[in-house]
């Protein structure tokens, strides 16, 4: 009878587990999150983000109403303002808190591809890239490149090494 190969991680020894190594990356794209958590995660954001939107343009003056219809318009520093903040709203919110009120709702949280914390500039980059996901309509791009990424990254995921997680328990 041969002895077991030392080397080989899958090979039990007399009473020992066999074990096989985990590298933090393997241990991150197992525990991303499902592309619907995220799509439900970016309803919730996309509605707060609508409700900013209404209240610029109430504040601008710019907000009409026709029959049962109601119009919101923002034009030129208002539309820089609500671009700014839907970048800011990401961005400010995931490198403070890890998540944003839709991804923290569902207990999820953007971690880099190790599972630690993403730093600011891969968040920066990641939501910068953002702009890019949402084509050619409502992130089109970005759930076509989750749907085929192993480890459900969008495009600004990839770039930028973070992926999306269950939060700790």
């Amino acid at each position: 009878m041969q002895d077991p190969n030392p080397s080989d991680p899958d090979t039990s020894h007399a009473g020992e587990q066999p074990t096989k190594p985990e590298t933090p990356a393997a241990s991150a794209a197992d525990a991303s999150v499902s592309q619907g958590r995220r799509i439900a995660a970016g309803v919730i954001d996309a509605f707060i983000l609508t409700l900013v939107w209404m209240l610029l343009s109430a504040v601008s003056g710019d907000m009409a109403t026709q029959d049962t219809s109601v119009r919101f318009n923002l034009n030129g520093w208002w539309l820089v303002l609500f671009l700014s903040t839907l970048f800011g709203y990401h961005f400010v919110l995931e490198a403070a808190f890890g998540a944003s009120i839709g991804k923290w709702l569902l207990g999820v949280r953007v971690a880099d591809v190790s599972g630690a914390p993403a730093k600011p500039r891969a968040l920066f980059l990641r939501n910068v890239l953002r702009f890019v996901d949402v084509l050619p309509f409502y992130y089109l791009m970005g759930i076509v490149a989750v749907a085929a990424s192993k480890r459900r990254q969008r495009l600004g995921d990839m770039a930028a090494g973070t992926i999306v997680v269950r939060k700790a328990a």
